[in-house]
């Protein structure tokens, strides 16, 4: 585990933090931050938002 940014995190974050650990298998489970949707996208992978504001 890392810490990809400290305050708003952006797609190139992401990708520091975690490019290099992702195939076409992997599946990211995150909040709902549009940078995390992007980066799924771009990367072709499987994304599961999770909503925070369920508690």
């Amino acid at each position: 585990m890392t810490i990809a940014r400290l305050g708003r995190i952006i797609k190139v974050d992401i990708t520091n933090a975690i490019g290099h650990k992702i195939n076409q298998e992997t599946i990211l489970c995150s909040d709902s931050h549009v940078s995390y949707k992007g980066f799924a996208i771009d990367n072709n992978i499987e994304h599961h938002a999770i909503r925070v504001d369920l508690k």
